[in-house]
């Protein structure tokens, strides 16, 4: 269903793509600009192809890859903007080398993520989610969980989310210990809680919560080597990014028992596909939600007002170049 058309009627306008489901604040800080709107949510990659050469901007958010093709075939893109936190769905390396400014949100989901992390934490300590099922099927069997108090948690990735979660954790006890590709020893230190190497880290943690940037680390963190370096049971999360992680690795590590449990917001495919992706989903040990870390109303809201602030600016200056 398209949102509004205006190609031919307002021309010295930039026109503009929308290709996912977006907040309204960016419908009307667009409206209000005097942009021309193309709302078209579930268009298919072949029909952006075809039309993409007519927009100054294309706003998505995770659905549609923004991929090399795309950005080759808008031949007056100016903007891409990314409804979202992070721009690994976008070919940042293609837009840089065409002058395309990228526009995303990165601080404006973190307590929503935050708050998923300590969820698939809690579920994996009291197998929450294996219990709501077997009750759903008529089994009332009681399960003996653990507390997270008095836990070692090992943060992996000491960035915004990673911060908060590891604030977050000491409320309820938990002892934090940290690592990053950055020395962040003196942040820790006045936060109370422990900057570490990461061997140290991975054969310490009785938890390992994965808050990484792949747009900085480009190569999973977690592999054999790494598995091999944890306790036996260890309770995994990753809110990140699949990619984080090997997927060889992870299932490897569920068959033998080292991996007590992994809970994951995001997959190597969303959805999955792959034989092994979909057998570990099978495992009781195993609690997987569909990419909704920033998917609350409030961090939406968020994302789309901050978005709207920056789009509307960047237009300003492509109009005035």
């Amino acid at each position: 269903m398209q949102y509004k058309t205006q190609l031919d009627a307002r021309m010295e306008k930039p026109n503009v793509l929308v290709v996912d489901t977006v907040d309204r604040h960016i419908l009307d800080a667009l409206e209000s600009y005097g942009a021309a709107v193309d709302y078209s949510p579930g268009i298919s990659r072949d029909a952006i192809l075809e039309i993409i050469g007519r927009y100054q901007v294309i706003v998505g958010r995770t659905r549609m890859p923004i991929d090399r093709g795309i950005i080759d075939a808008g031949e007056k893109l100016r903007i891409i903007c990314r409804a979202g936190v992070g721009i690994e769905n976008i070919d940042a390396e293609a837009a840089e080398a065409r002058g395309i400014r990228i526009i995303n949100v990165p601080g404006a989901a973190t307590e929503s993520v935050v708050e998923l992390t300590v969820h698939l934490i809690i579920a994996g300590l009291r197998s929450t989610h294996s219990c709501i099922e077997d009750v759903k099927a008529g089994k009332f069997v009681k399960s003996l969980g653990s507390e997270l108090a008095g836990k070692t948690v090992g943060i992996v990735g000491f960035g915004r989310i990673g911060t908060k979660v590891s604030q977050v954790l000491k409320a309820f006890d938990a002892e934090v210990i940290v690592t990053d590709l950055k020395d962040y020893r003196e942040k820790a230190g006045k936060m109370g809680v422990e900057f570490t190497d990461h061997r140290t880290l991975y054969s310490r943690s009785d938890i390992v919560c994965l808050h990484v940037n792949m747009e900085v680390n480009k190569v999973p963190v977690i592999g054999m080597a790494e598995v091999g370096m944890m306790k036996d049971g260890v309770i995994l999360i990753n809110t990140a990014r699949g990619a984080a992680t090997e997927m060889k690795a992870i299932c490897e590590g569920l068959d033998s028992g080292k991996i007590g449990f992994y809970g994951a917001d995001v997959m190597w495919n969303e959805p999955p596909k792959e034989e092994a992706e979909l057998r570990m989903l099978s495992m009781r040990n195993v609690a997987v939600t569909p990419h909704i870390g920033a998917n609350t109303k409030e961090a939406q809201e968020r994302i789309a007002k901050s978005l709207a602030k920056d789009l509307v600016v960047a237009l300003g200056e492509i109009e005035g170049a």
